[in-house]
Protein backbone atom coordinates (compact mmCIF):
# COMPACT_ATOMS: atom_id res chain seq x y z
CA UNK A 1 0.00 0.00 0.00
CA UNK A 2 1.37 3.40 -0.99
CA UNK A 3 1.86 6.18 1.55
CA UNK A 4 -0.97 8.26 0.09
CA UNK A 5 -3.37 5.29 0.09
CA UNK A 6 -2.45 4.55 3.70
CA UNK A 7 -3.14 8.17 4.68
CA UNK A 8 -6.41 8.09 2.74
CA UNK A 9 -7.45 5.00 4.64
CA UNK A 10 -6.58 6.50 8.01
CA UNK A 11 -8.40 9.75 7.18
CA UNK A 12 -11.52 7.91 6.01
CA UNK A 13 -11.58 5.96 9.28
CA UNK A 14 -11.03 9.10 11.36
CA UNK A 15 -13.85 10.92 9.59
CA UNK A 16 -16.19 7.99 10.08
CA UNK A 17 -15.42 7.32 13.76
CA UNK A 18 -14.24 10.70 15.01
CA UNK A 19 -10.95 9.22 16.26
CA UNK A 20 -7.60 8.49 14.60
CA UNK A 21 -7.00 4.70 14.40
CA UNK A 22 -4.72 3.38 17.14
CA UNK A 23 -2.34 1.74 14.66
CA UNK A 24 -1.36 5.12 13.17
CA UNK A 25 2.27 6.06 13.69
CA UNK A 26 3.23 9.33 15.34
CA UNK A 27 4.04 10.92 11.97
CA UNK A 28 0.81 9.63 10.43
CA UNK A 29 -1.15 10.90 13.40
CA UNK A 30 0.34 14.37 12.99
CA UNK A 31 -0.60 14.46 9.30
CA UNK A 32 -4.15 13.19 9.92
CA UNK A 33 -4.76 15.69 12.75
CA UNK A 34 -3.85 18.52 10.40
CA UNK A 35 -6.05 17.09 7.65
CA UNK A 36 -9.01 16.61 10.00
CA UNK A 37 -9.16 20.32 10.81
CA UNK A 38 -9.30 21.23 7.14
CA UNK A 39 -11.74 18.43 6.31
CA UNK A 40 -14.15 19.38 9.08
CA UNK A 41 -14.27 23.01 7.96
CA UNK A 42 -14.79 21.96 4.34
CA UNK A 43 -17.56 19.52 5.28
CA UNK A 44 -19.45 22.21 7.24
CA UNK A 45 -19.14 24.64 4.35
CA UNK A 46 -20.11 21.97 1.83
CA UNK A 47 -23.29 21.16 3.74
CA UNK A 48 -24.27 24.82 3.75
CA UNK A 49 -23.52 25.13 0.03
CA UNK A 50 -25.50 21.99 -0.77
CA UNK A 51 -28.48 23.32 1.16
CA UNK A 52 -28.39 26.61 -0.72
CA UNK A 53 -27.81 24.84 -4.05
CA UNK A 54 -30.77 22.51 -3.43
CA UNK A 55 -32.99 25.48 -2.66
CA UNK A 56 -31.75 27.27 -5.78
CA UNK A 57 -32.07 24.29 -8.12
CA UNK A 58 -35.72 24.76 -9.25
CA UNK A 59 -35.11 28.39 -10.26
CA UNK A 60 -31.78 27.55 -11.89
CA UNK A 61 -33.31 24.65 -13.84
CA UNK A 62 -36.19 26.83 -15.04
CA UNK A 63 -33.79 29.55 -16.20
CA UNK A 64 -31.63 27.01 -18.02
CA UNK A 65 -34.63 25.47 -19.74
CA UNK A 66 -35.84 28.89 -20.87
CA UNK A 67 -32.38 29.60 -22.24
CA UNK A 68 -32.34 26.34 -24.19
CA UNK A 69 -35.80 27.00 -25.56
CA UNK A 70 -34.85 30.49 -26.78
CA UNK A 71 -31.39 29.67 -28.10
CA UNK A 72 -32.20 26.29 -29.64
CA UNK A 73 -30.33 23.45 -28.06
CA UNK A 74 -28.07 21.31 -30.18
CA UNK A 75 -26.92 17.79 -29.49
CA UNK A 76 -23.78 17.66 -27.47
CA UNK A 77 -20.77 15.92 -28.93
CA UNK A 78 -19.87 12.70 -27.08
CA UNK A 79 -17.08 13.09 -24.57
CA UNK A 80 -14.00 11.00 -25.22
CA UNK A 81 -13.73 8.05 -22.88
CA UNK A 82 -11.06 8.20 -20.21
CA UNK A 83 -9.38 5.35 -18.47
CA UNK A 84 -10.71 4.74 -14.97
CA UNK A 85 -8.36 5.77 -12.20
CA UNK A 86 -7.89 3.93 -8.93
CA UNK A 87 -10.14 5.22 -6.12
CA UNK A 88 -8.67 7.93 -3.99
CA UNK A 89 -10.15 9.38 -0.83
CA UNK A 90 -10.96 13.00 -0.02
CA UNK A 91 -7.29 14.02 0.16
CA UNK A 92 -5.87 11.38 -2.18
CA UNK A 93 -3.42 12.83 -4.69
CA UNK A 94 -2.58 15.74 -2.38
CA UNK A 95 -0.55 13.84 0.15
CA UNK A 96 1.90 12.67 -2.51
CA UNK A 97 4.64 10.26 -1.52
CA UNK A 98 6.08 12.33 1.30
CA UNK A 99 5.25 12.46 5.01
CA UNK A 100 6.26 15.24 7.40
CA UNK A 101 7.09 18.84 6.49
CA UNK A 102 6.42 18.55 2.77
CA UNK A 103 3.14 16.75 3.38
CA UNK A 104 2.04 19.39 5.86
CA UNK A 105 2.70 22.07 3.25
CA UNK A 106 0.65 20.13 0.73
CA UNK A 107 -2.17 19.79 3.23
CA UNK A 108 -2.17 23.57 3.77
CA UNK A 109 -2.31 24.11 0.02
CA UNK A 110 -5.10 21.57 -0.22
CA UNK A 111 -7.15 23.33 2.45
CA UNK A 112 -6.65 26.64 0.67
CA UNK A 113 -7.67 25.14 -2.66
CA UNK A 114 -10.73 23.52 -1.17
CA UNK A 115 -11.58 26.80 0.53
CA UNK A 116 -11.54 28.52 -2.87
CA UNK A 117 -13.80 25.82 -4.28
CA UNK A 118 -16.25 26.33 -1.43
CA UNK A 119 -16.24 30.12 -1.93
CA UNK A 120 -16.85 29.66 -5.65
CA UNK A 121 -19.74 27.31 -4.94
CA UNK A 122 -21.34 29.80 -2.56
CA UNK A 123 -20.99 32.63 -5.08
CA UNK A 124 -22.54 30.49 -7.79
CA UNK A 125 -25.39 29.28 -5.61
CA UNK A 126 -26.45 32.51 -3.93
CA UNK A 127 -27.61 34.53 -6.95
CA UNK A 128 -30.45 32.01 -7.31
CA UNK A 129 -31.21 31.48 -3.61
CA UNK A 130 -32.51 34.94 -2.73
CA UNK A 131 -30.36 35.03 0.40
CA UNK A 132 -29.72 38.67 1.34
CA UNK A 133 -27.05 39.69 3.83
CA UNK A 134 -26.95 43.19 5.19
CA UNK A 135 -24.10 45.00 6.92
CA UNK A 136 -25.84 46.97 9.64
CA UNK A 137 -22.77 47.76 11.77
CA UNK A 138 -19.26 48.93 11.05
CA UNK A 139 -16.10 49.08 13.12
CA UNK A 140 -15.94 52.29 15.22
CA UNK A 141 -19.69 52.90 14.90
CA UNK A 142 -21.43 54.35 17.93
CA UNK A 143 -24.35 52.01 18.60
CA UNK A 144 -27.33 51.57 20.90
CA UNK A 145 -28.78 48.06 20.94
CA UNK A 146 -31.00 46.25 23.41
CA UNK A 147 -30.86 42.59 24.41
CA UNK A 148 -30.91 40.06 27.21
CA UNK A 149 -27.84 39.07 29.23
CA UNK A 150 -27.04 35.37 28.79
CA UNK A 151 -23.53 35.06 30.30
CA UNK A 152 -21.28 37.19 32.49
CA UNK A 153 -17.66 37.20 33.57
CA UNK A 154 -15.29 39.70 35.12
CA UNK A 155 -14.66 41.84 32.05
CA UNK A 156 -17.36 41.04 29.50
CA UNK A 157 -20.98 40.04 28.92
CA UNK A 158 -22.75 37.99 26.32
CA UNK A 159 -25.99 39.66 25.27
CA UNK A 160 -28.58 38.01 23.03
CA UNK A 161 -30.27 40.35 20.56
CA UNK A 162 -32.95 39.73 17.95
CA UNK A 163 -30.93 41.64 15.38
CA UNK A 164 -27.43 40.20 15.67
CA UNK A 165 -27.64 37.07 17.81
CA UNK A 166 -24.91 36.80 20.44
CA UNK A 167 -23.00 40.02 21.13
CA UNK A 168 -19.81 40.21 23.14
CA UNK A 169 -19.89 43.31 25.33
CA UNK A 170 -16.49 44.36 26.70
CA UNK A 171 -16.49 46.14 30.05
CA UNK A 172 -13.85 48.50 31.40
CA UNK A 173 -13.31 50.55 34.54
CA UNK A 174 -15.06 53.46 32.80
CA UNK A 175 -18.19 51.49 31.83
CA UNK A 176 -21.15 53.01 33.66
CA UNK A 177 -24.11 50.90 34.79
CA UNK A 178 -27.42 52.65 35.35
CA UNK A 179 -30.97 51.62 36.21
CA UNK A 180 -31.96 48.35 37.84
CA UNK A 181 -33.75 47.86 41.12
CA UNK A 182 -31.06 46.65 43.49
CA UNK A 183 -28.16 48.86 42.50
CA UNK A 184 -25.85 49.79 39.66
CA UNK A 185 -22.86 47.51 40.12
CA UNK A 186 -21.54 44.64 38.03
CA UNK A 187 -23.28 42.22 40.37
CA UNK A 188 -26.54 43.49 38.83
CA UNK A 189 -25.50 42.16 35.42
CA UNK A 190 -27.29 38.85 35.76
CA UNK A 191 -28.45 36.41 33.08
CA UNK A 192 -32.01 37.26 32.09
CA UNK A 193 -31.56 41.00 32.64
CA UNK A 194 -32.78 43.27 29.85
CA UNK A 195 -30.04 45.75 29.01
CA UNK A 196 -29.52 48.66 26.65
CA UNK A 197 -25.90 48.75 25.45
CA UNK A 198 -24.41 52.08 24.43
CA UNK A 199 -20.89 51.94 23.08
CA UNK A 200 -18.48 51.61 20.18
CA UNK A 201 -18.28 48.64 17.80
CA UNK A 202 -14.83 47.04 17.87
CA UNK A 203 -15.55 44.01 15.68
CA UNK A 204 -18.38 43.89 13.15
CA UNK A 205 -17.93 40.40 11.70
CA UNK A 206 -21.30 38.73 11.31
CA UNK A 207 -20.41 35.86 13.65
CA UNK A 208 -18.29 37.96 16.02
CA UNK A 209 -19.77 41.35 16.93
CA UNK A 210 -17.92 42.99 19.81
CA UNK A 211 -18.92 46.27 21.45
CA UNK A 212 -16.89 48.28 23.95
CA UNK A 213 -19.59 49.45 26.35
CA UNK A 214 -19.66 53.04 27.57
CA UNK A 215 -22.96 52.62 29.40
CA UNK A 216 -25.21 49.70 30.27
CA UNK A 217 -28.75 50.69 31.16
CA UNK A 218 -30.66 47.98 33.05
CA UNK A 219 -34.39 47.53 33.22
CA UNK A 220 -34.31 45.83 36.63
CA UNK A 221 -36.86 43.27 35.43
CA UNK A 222 -36.75 40.02 33.53
CA UNK A 223 -37.91 40.28 29.92
CA UNK A 224 -41.41 39.20 29.01
CA UNK A 225 -40.00 37.11 26.18
CA UNK A 226 -36.44 36.25 25.20
CA UNK A 227 -35.18 37.65 21.87
CA UNK A 228 -35.98 35.64 18.76
CA UNK A 229 -33.61 36.04 15.83
CA UNK A 230 -35.15 37.96 12.95
CA UNK A 231 -33.69 38.30 9.43
CA UNK A 232 -32.44 41.70 8.32
CA UNK A 233 -33.35 43.30 5.00
CA UNK A 234 -32.07 46.53 3.53
CA UNK A 235 -34.69 49.17 2.77
CA UNK A 236 -33.70 50.50 -0.63
CA UNK A 237 -36.86 52.21 -1.83
CA UNK A 238 -40.33 52.85 -0.54
CA UNK A 239 -43.18 54.80 -2.07
CA UNK A 240 -45.08 55.35 1.17
CA UNK A 241 -44.52 55.66 4.91
CA UNK A 242 -43.40 52.70 7.01
CA UNK A 243 -43.98 52.57 10.76
CA UNK A 244 -42.34 50.33 13.31
CA UNK A 245 -40.22 50.10 16.44
CA UNK A 246 -36.67 51.43 16.33
CA UNK A 247 -34.48 48.63 17.70
CA UNK A 248 -30.94 49.80 16.90
CA UNK A 249 -29.29 53.17 16.32
CA UNK A 250 -25.84 53.23 14.69
CA UNK A 251 -23.74 56.26 13.70
CA UNK A 252 -20.36 55.90 12.02
CA UNK A 253 -17.19 57.48 13.39
CA UNK A 254 -17.33 60.78 11.47
CA UNK A 255 -21.12 61.09 11.48
CA UNK A 256 -21.37 60.83 7.69
CA UNK A 257 -23.60 57.76 7.79
CA UNK A 258 -26.32 56.71 10.23
CA UNK A 259 -28.54 53.65 10.26
CA UNK A 260 -31.51 52.48 12.24
CA UNK A 261 -33.09 49.06 12.43
CA UNK A 262 -36.87 49.09 12.13
CA UNK A 263 -39.10 46.25 13.31
CA UNK A 264 -42.45 46.45 11.51
CA UNK A 265 -43.81 43.27 13.12
CA UNK A 266 -43.68 41.27 9.88
CA UNK A 267 -41.05 38.73 10.90
CA UNK A 268 -38.02 40.70 9.72
CA UNK A 269 -36.29 44.01 10.41
CA UNK A 270 -35.29 46.71 7.95
CA UNK A 271 -31.82 48.25 7.95
CA UNK A 272 -32.44 51.88 6.98
CA UNK A 273 -29.87 54.51 6.00
CA UNK A 274 -31.13 57.78 7.51
CA UNK A 275 -30.16 61.43 7.12
CA UNK A 276 -28.25 63.51 9.67
CA UNK A 277 -31.09 65.87 10.48
CA UNK A 278 -33.41 63.00 11.40
CA UNK A 279 -30.78 61.64 13.78
CA UNK A 280 -30.25 65.10 15.29
CA UNK A 281 -33.99 65.57 15.83
CA UNK A 282 -34.23 62.13 17.39
CA UNK A 283 -31.39 62.82 19.81
CA UNK A 284 -32.95 66.18 20.74
CA UNK A 285 -36.19 64.41 21.66
CA UNK A 286 -35.96 63.44 25.33
CA UNK A 287 -38.51 60.65 24.77
CA UNK A 288 -36.74 59.22 21.74
CA UNK A 289 -34.54 56.16 22.00
CA UNK A 290 -34.29 52.47 21.31
CA UNK A 291 -37.80 51.07 21.63
CA UNK A 292 -39.51 54.20 20.27
CA UNK A 293 -42.21 54.02 17.65
CA UNK A 294 -41.05 55.82 14.49
CA UNK A 295 -42.08 56.35 10.89
CA UNK A 296 -39.71 56.20 7.92
CA UNK A 297 -40.35 58.01 4.64
CA UNK A 298 -38.59 59.25 1.52
CA UNK A 299 -37.58 62.84 0.87
CA UNK A 300 -36.63 63.58 -2.73
CA UNK A 301 -33.97 66.02 -1.55
CA UNK A 302 -31.98 63.08 -0.13
CA UNK A 303 -29.76 60.69 -2.11
CA UNK A 304 -31.32 57.47 -3.33
CA UNK A 305 -31.53 54.88 -0.56
CA UNK A 306 -31.42 57.44 2.28
CA UNK A 307 -34.59 58.10 4.29
CA UNK A 308 -35.95 60.45 6.91
CA UNK A 309 -37.48 59.19 10.12
CA UNK A 310 -39.33 60.71 13.05
CA UNK A 311 -40.91 59.62 16.33
CA UNK A 312 -44.68 59.06 16.16
CA UNK A 313 -45.55 58.62 19.83
CA UNK A 314 -44.51 60.07 23.16
CA UNK A 315 -43.43 57.48 25.72
CA UNK A 316 -43.88 57.40 29.47
CA UNK A 317 -42.92 60.82 30.91
CA UNK A 318 -40.10 61.15 33.45
CA UNK A 319 -40.88 60.24 37.03
CA UNK A 320 -41.47 63.43 39.06
CA UNK A 321 -38.56 64.30 41.29
CA UNK A 322 -35.85 62.68 39.20
CA UNK A 323 -33.02 65.11 38.44
CA UNK A 324 -32.73 63.95 34.82
CA UNK A 325 -35.21 62.63 32.27
CA UNK A 326 -34.72 59.08 30.96
CA UNK A 327 -33.60 59.03 27.38
CA UNK A 328 -34.83 55.66 26.16
CA UNK A 329 -38.36 54.50 25.60
CA UNK A 330 -40.21 51.29 26.37
CA UNK A 331 -40.49 48.68 23.68
CA UNK A 332 -43.61 46.67 22.97
CA UNK A 333 -42.78 43.70 25.18
CA UNK A 334 -39.94 44.83 27.40
CA UNK A 335 -39.41 47.26 30.23
CA UNK A 336 -37.35 50.29 29.31
CA UNK A 337 -33.63 50.48 30.05
CA UNK A 338 -32.80 54.17 29.97
CA UNK A 339 -29.88 56.51 29.38
CA UNK A 340 -29.73 59.87 31.12
CA UNK A 341 -30.78 62.76 28.89
CA UNK A 342 -29.98 66.43 29.52
CA UNK A 343 -30.11 69.52 27.36
CA UNK A 344 -28.92 73.08 27.68
CA UNK A 345 -26.09 75.43 26.73
CA UNK A 346 -22.41 75.01 27.59
CA UNK A 347 -21.38 77.82 29.92
CA UNK A 348 -17.82 76.80 30.81
CA UNK A 349 -15.20 74.11 30.43
CA UNK A 350 -13.32 72.44 27.60
CA UNK A 351 -13.48 69.38 25.35
CA UNK A 352 -12.90 66.90 28.22
CA UNK A 353 -15.22 68.43 30.81
CA UNK A 354 -17.80 71.18 30.57
CA UNK A 355 -20.81 72.56 32.42
CA UNK A 356 -24.27 72.63 30.85
CA UNK A 357 -26.84 75.15 32.04
CA UNK A 358 -30.20 73.32 32.06
CA UNK A 359 -33.65 74.37 33.24
CA UNK A 360 -32.88 72.49 36.47
CA UNK A 361 -29.51 74.08 37.12
CA UNK A 362 -25.93 73.59 36.04
CA UNK A 363 -24.81 70.03 35.31
CA UNK A 364 -21.17 68.99 34.86
CA UNK A 365 -20.54 66.69 31.89
CA UNK A 366 -17.52 64.41 31.52
CA UNK A 367 -16.47 63.59 27.97
CA UNK A 368 -14.36 60.41 27.66
CA UNK A 369 -12.37 59.79 24.49
CA UNK A 370 -15.04 57.28 23.34
CA UNK A 371 -17.87 59.85 23.43
CA UNK A 372 -19.56 60.23 20.05
CA UNK A 373 -20.23 63.76 18.76
CA UNK A 374 -23.05 64.60 16.36
CA UNK A 375 -22.47 68.15 15.12
CA UNK A 376 -25.94 68.85 13.69
CA UNK A 377 -26.27 72.46 12.49
CA UNK A 378 -23.51 73.79 14.72
CA UNK A 379 -21.27 74.72 11.80
CA UNK A 380 -18.36 73.03 13.60
CA UNK A 381 -16.11 70.25 12.37
CA UNK A 382 -14.59 67.41 14.36
CA UNK A 383 -11.15 68.71 13.41
CA UNK A 384 -11.89 72.10 15.00
CA UNK A 385 -13.16 70.52 18.20
CA UNK A 386 -10.24 68.11 18.48
CA UNK A 387 -7.87 71.02 17.93
CA UNK A 388 -9.30 72.72 21.02
CA UNK A 389 -12.05 74.87 19.54
CA UNK A 390 -14.39 76.27 22.20
CA UNK A 391 -17.91 74.90 22.66
CA UNK A 392 -18.99 77.61 25.09
CA UNK A 393 -22.32 79.10 24.02
CA UNK A 394 -23.39 76.08 21.98
CA UNK A 395 -26.57 74.19 22.86
CA UNK A 396 -26.01 70.48 23.48
CA UNK A 397 -28.14 67.40 23.99
CA UNK A 398 -26.32 64.78 26.03
CA UNK A 399 -27.04 61.10 26.60
CA UNK A 400 -25.05 58.93 28.95
CA UNK A 401 -24.87 57.87 32.57
CA UNK A 402 -25.20 59.77 35.85
CA UNK A 403 -22.23 59.46 38.19
CA UNK A 404 -24.12 59.63 41.48
CA UNK A 405 -20.97 60.24 43.50
CA UNK A 406 -20.18 63.51 41.68
CA UNK A 407 -23.51 64.47 40.10
CA UNK A 408 -21.83 64.60 36.68
CA UNK A 409 -23.18 63.03 33.53
CA UNK A 410 -20.67 60.80 31.73
CA UNK A 411 -21.50 61.40 28.06
CA UNK A 412 -21.90 58.64 25.48
CA UNK A 413 -23.52 60.75 22.77
CA UNK A 414 -23.52 64.56 22.37
CA UNK A 415 -25.46 66.51 19.78
CA UNK A 416 -24.08 70.03 19.26
CA UNK A 417 -26.59 72.51 17.84
CA UNK A 418 -26.36 75.97 16.35
CA UNK A 419 -25.67 78.63 19.01
CA UNK A 420 -28.47 81.07 19.84
CA UNK A 421 -25.89 83.78 20.60
CA UNK A 422 -22.39 84.20 19.28
CA UNK A 423 -20.16 81.65 21.02
CA UNK A 424 -17.33 82.77 23.24
CA UNK A 425 -13.76 82.18 22.00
Amino acid sequence: MSVEDRLDQLLDAALATGAIPEDATAVERQVIEAALGAATAVQHAARAVRAEADAAMPAARARFQRHLASAGASAAAPMPARAAKPHRGLFGGFFGGLVGGAAALRISATAAALGLVVIAAVVLARPFSGVETVSALGVDDYVQVQGVVSETDSDSLTVESSEFGSLRIDLSDSTAIVGGTSGTGRSDLRPGETVLVSGVVRNAHKSDIRIAASTLALSGQAPVTHPTATPLKELRKSEGTIEGTLTVLAINADGSRSRILLDTGRGHQFVVDVDRESVAAFVRNASGGVGSRVRVFRDESLPAGVFRFEAVSVQTPPTPGLPYAPGSAMGANHPAPALVHIEGAIVSGDRARFVVQTDKGNVPVLVPAETHLVLGQSGLTLREIRAGGSLIGYPVFVRGALDESTGAVVADLILVGAPVHAPAH
